[in-house]
């Protein structure tokens, strides 16, 4: 990926000297860790840089307005503040994303050095085409990654039917807790809440030691048979399935 800051730089403000660099004893005033320059962030989130972004773009219109262009100019602590701008930037464009939360957070920085520093000619057409490929990546619906059968044979269920029917029971009843709960249908769908007793039983092997209960498929048809008959849903004939 193209590297916006150098561009950026070239128009305005140039990076800091030597002689103007914050010294390897000083903490630096974004990363909090003394001697920084900014490197690693690649393994930040995008979550995170977004935070770091800000706080650079606030702290230096703050220097500005406190002291003037003409301070800001030869000091090392704005050049920190300006310069982690850039590299938080540049970090978020090339990193990984995950989600379309990702995403929005990705452009609503650019939007922010777009009004920053009044242009776009720092963003380069092959950050955006790449920032798209990574999008459409990160928004993709998820897709399974095993053959499945058929859901009956005749008027009977087949394994993977009484699965199918127990699955179709878990996201209704998730539904259900969505509704009355939050108030909002899908949100337990997206929402994985983590529970230490849950954790628990989930995590304890069966009677020989081996794998967790209930991550062992020898017990799952066994189980939303027991689930499903407690609910007098039936668990053999087949219907209208899809």
């Amino acid at each position: 990926m193209s590297n916006a800051v150098s561009t950026a730089r070239q128009r305005g403000r140039a990076p800091a000297t030597s002689e103007q660099n914050v010294t390897s004893t000083a903490l630096h005033p974004i990363y909090g860790i003394t001697g920084s320059n900014g490197a690693g962030l690649e393994r930040y989130p995008v979550s995170v840089l977004a935070l770091l972004h800000a706080k650079a773009m606030r702290l230096s219109t703050v220097f500005i307005n406190e002291r003037g262009g003409d301070e800001a100019s030869n000091s090392a602590h704005y050049d920190a503040l300006y310069n982690a701008q850039w590299d938080t930037l540049n970090a978020a464009l090339a990193a990984d994303l995950n989600n379309g939360r990702d995403v929005a957070t990705v452009l609503g920085m650019i939007a922010s050095q777009a009004q920053d520093s009044g242009d776009l000619e720092w963003l380069k057409i092959d950050d955006l085409k790449q920032l798209a490929c990574r999008a459409e990546k990160a928004t993709a619906p998820v897709l399974p990654t095993k053959a499945t059968t058929a859901l009956q044979r005749g008027r009977k269920l087949t394994a993977f039917g009484l699965i199918h029917r127990y699955q179709a029971f878990l996201i209704q009843e998730l539904e259900t807790i969505g509704w009355h709960v939050y108030g909002a249908r899908d949100y337990p769908l997206f929402y994985r809440p983590f529970d230490s007793a849950v954790n628990t039983r989930c995590r304890t092997p069966d009677g020989r030691g081996r794998s967790p209960i209930f991550f062992n498929t020898a017990k799952l048809k066994s189980r939303a048979s027991a689930v499903l008959r407690s609910l007098k849903i039936d668990t053999v004939k087949g219907g209208d399935t899809p």
